[in-house]
């Protein structure tokens, strides 16, 4: 199953970004998206952050690599495999570019 969302924005409140650690920031703001497109995302188990599954493309724009298990709509648990694009834009307000579900 391939998906491809485009644009959305969303704050991120959870943590403040960090001049220091800005691929940290995008892999937890990337969650917050796959999040959203989960059937049931209270039953999510994410990997644990890896700064190497997360790219820095420029200009603030990050590519992120990640792995969730999660029920889908039938109650099983399966496993997700996604590639989201985000930007930090300013004022903690981030922009997902692009996601794909493998």
């Amino acid at each position: 199953i391939i998906g491809i969302v485009i644009g959305l924005r969303s704050v991120y409140n959870n943590r403040q970004p960090s001049v220091h650690d800005w691929k940290s920031d995008a892999w937890y703001m990337c969650r917050e998206f796959v999040e959203d497109r989960l059937k049931a995302p209270k039953t999510a188990e994410f990997e644990t952050y890896q700064a190497s599954q997360v790219t820095d493309l420029g200009e603030m724009k990050y590519q992120v690599f990640m792995e969730v298990d999660a029920q889908n709509s039938f109650g099983a648990m399966i496993r997700s495999t996604f590639i989201c694009q985000v930007k930090y834009l300013s004022n903690n307000e981030w922009e997902l570019v692009n996601m794909i579900e493998q």
